[in-house]
């Protein structure tokens, strides 16, 4: 490890030398390392505590390469990925180890790749900046009166929020102002279909639960769902016809097959054959003979 320690120490940045106690260096025991992840590489994979936590280790990928990869960061991102899913299984936790990874190239060609992994990014601004923005906004736990709120992002919210949980009828009930949010919405139609859709309550009863919906805006949701219902009903019934067509022709076939069988007019090989149904089309009978 000692000619390891050196070369981290020549190449790794002052602020991860800060980081990073490289007198618990450790080569990773290729045991620890999946079938996938053996084959996928065979550079080196190190570990050595955190100085600020002697706890958690900090991984060392060191790769390499001798081929000028232009993908070589979506590569190195997979490998790490590999690493993550293996360190969480073998630990139980949830959460991501450290990283740090090195590519040493000697290859003929000069090296026109990136050299950080944020350079691989389109806007390393923004990508930068992602990894400190909230990752989720967790609906459960807000309100109705704060999404109310949340200005022109309150209806959305409280599609999503309420579609989960259910309960428009008595949303629209208690807040008249959501009424006002699907009126003055662009989406409005989409809205108050997916609000009848998502509750158990009869659509007039959820149109009139609207505060101030327009009659027209009423009438227009009414036909649609009418002339819906009607289609389901027409290609049920079609549905119904196609299926009694297609049983009474099986049954059918299955009468004259056992007609033929008893007669001995035809063996059950042959019938198996002309019908393409296999020898269990019908139940085995044996023919009588003619007299």
């Amino acid at each position: 490890m000692r000619e390891a320690k050196a070369f981290l120490k020549k190449h790794l940045s002052s602020q991860m030398l800060e980081e990073v106690d490289l007198y618990t260096l450790n080569l990773e025991n290729s045991s620890y390392l999946d079938d996938k992840l053996k084959k996928t590489y065979s550079d080196k994979l190190l570990s050595a505590n955190s100085k600020k936590d002697k706890d958690k280790r900090v991984y060392i990928l060191i790769e390499l390469q001798v081929q000028d990869v232009k993908q070589i960061v979506s590569r190195t991102e997979e490998y790490n990925m590999r690493i993550r899913k293996q360190h969480m299984r073998a630990y139980n936790t949830t959460k991501f180890p450290a990283i740090i990874n090195i590519i040493i190239y000697s290859g003929k060609k000069p090296y026109q790749g990136h050299n950080t992994i944020l350079e691989a990014f389109d806007i390393p601004e923004i990508s930068l900046k992602n990894l400190h923005n909230p990752l989720v906004v967790n609906l459960r736990e807000k309100t109705i009166q704060q999404i109310l709120q949340d200005n022109e992002a309150s209806l959305f919210e409280l599609l999503l929020k309420v579609g989960a949980e259910g309960g428009f009828y008595e949303v629209l009930e208690n807040n008249k102002v959501v009424g006002e949010l699907i009126n003055k919405s662009s989406y409005k139609r989409q809205a108050i279909l997916y609000i009848i859709d998502r509750d158990e309550h009869r659509p007039e009863e959820m149109l009139e639960k609207i505060h101030k919906l327009d009659p027209e805006t009423k009438q227009e949701i009414m036909s649609g769902l009418q002339l819906q219902l009607q289609q389901t009903k027409q290609e049920g019934i079609l549905l119904g016809m196609q299926k009694g067509k297609a049983e009474g022709k099986a049954e059918g076939m299955q009468l004259l097959a056992q007609k033929l069988l008893q007669g001995g007019y035809i063996s059950q090989e042959v019938l198996s054959k002309l019908i393409g149904q296999g020898n269990s089309t019908t139940k085995k009978s044996t023919p009588a003979k003619k007299s």
